[in-house]
């Protein structure tokens, strides 16, 4: 599970700064310009895109900073823009090479997150930055990937210092020999892989879509079951990654005819429902997306957690960050819907940390 890195979080006045900029990228802006918030109309922009997650979203930002005036906003939007887009073309040279080996094998897989969102949904190709190639496969077909992956060039660079705990996790990641040109690769046996989420990914293979982007051809997960992933992400990761969740749902629901019938109905199953609710309350507050009332009703977390789950969120306001394991596990508990979940997760991290001491005794005799 990613974390942010130290320093990088935003206060109170950045993040509204943000979310006006991301609103003027998006269309549901209200056109206002730098110049009637700031008394100089300000290069603030520059320390925002610094500790936004840039890797992710700074040609957005830029773009929105650009739209309100930002003084250097254009020249920084050009050079970010170059960037971003280059590695786009990686990305898509890399994406199409993994596309036809697993394919010649017969291995199923389909792609997610950035190698999926950015040419589809987030309006030109490298606005959706990425760090890797997510790939999702059967887990009877980990060995034949990571076999062919290892033949293109690529390795797995460490062996597991938590074996156990790794394995729970569900994902592989593959580095190219040439890591300067080449994106690493990500292979995923499950997606939501944490409980008190049900990992979906027989089901969302069952509904794969074949997708038609200015790139070619993408197969990935269905429209309603990527908005349900960026929820159960959201829920993993504790809201550490936000800013690129919520914008690629807000992306999905302002370009797409979205079910919501089946994401009410796959959300509980999937056990999703209160982060789909924090997800979509996260749109609709800060990014100014309406959400069909009757939605919001059903997938609503009763009312004491309503305020909880806000807060962790920041849906108003910045969100609470966590400092530890701890603090990761009662931040989950409000998204959990499990009255003794703290226990349930210590335990868990307990049994894989035995698994793993376990193991490594057994390598050492």
């Amino acid at each position: 599970m990613k974390r942010e890195a130290p320093g990088s979080r935003l206060d109170v006045y950045s993040e509204n700064l943000l979310f006006a900029a991301l609103r003027e990228v998006l269309g549901t802006g209200a056109g206002i310009k730098l110049t009637d918030i700031l008394p100089h109309g300000a290069n603030d922009f520059r320390g925002i895109l610094a500790h936004s997650g840039k890797e992710y979203i700074d040609s957005m930002v830029a773009r929105g900073f650009q739209l309100m005036g930002a003084t250097d906003a254009e020249t920084d939007l050009e050079k970010r823009t170059k960037r971003a887009v280059r590695r786009a073309l990686i990305l898509e040279h890399d994406r199409a090479l993994i596309r036809d080996a697993f394919s010649a094998q017969g291995i199923e897989m389909l792609f997610f997150k950035g190698a999926l969102c950015d040419p589809l949904w987030w309006g030109a190709q490298g606005m959706r930055g990425s760090t890797d190639i997510d790939v999702l496969i059967p887990r009877s077909a980990e060995n034949a990937a990571a076999s062919i992956l290892i033949n293109m060039g690529y390795e797995r660079r460490r062996t597991p210092t938590h074996p156990a705990t790794e394995d729970a996790a569900k994902e592989r990641l593959f580095h190219h020999s040439d890591s300067q040109t080449r994106f690493p690769v990500d292979l995923h046996l499950g997606l939501l892989n944490d409980p008190p989420y049900l990992d979906p990914a027989e089901q969302v293979f069952r509904r794969a879509v074949v997708y038609e982007t200015a790139v070619g051809t993408i197969r990935g997960p269905s429209r309603e079951d990527m908005l349900l992933l960026a929820a159960g992400n959201l829920g993993q990761s504790c809201f550490a990654e936000r800013y690129k969740l919520a914008l690629d749902a807000a992306c999905l629901l302002l370009r797409e005819s979205i079910d919501f019938k089946a994401v009410v109905s796959r959300a509980a199953q999937w056990r999703v429902t209160t982060p789909l609710w924090a997800l979509l309350r996260l749109i609709e507050e800060r990014l100014r997306i309406p959400i069909p009332d009757w939605v919001r009703d059903k997938v609503s977390p009763p009312f004491p957690l309503k305020a909880i789950v806000e807060r962790v969120a920041g849906v108003r306001t910045a969100p609470w960050h966590p400092e530890s394991g701890r603090g990761l596990i009662l931040a989950g508990w409000p998204l959990s819907g499990r009255v003794f979940w703290p226990l349930i997760a210590a335990w868990r991290w307990a049994r894989l940390r035995i698994a793993d001491r376990r193991s490594s005794r057994s390598a050492l005799t």
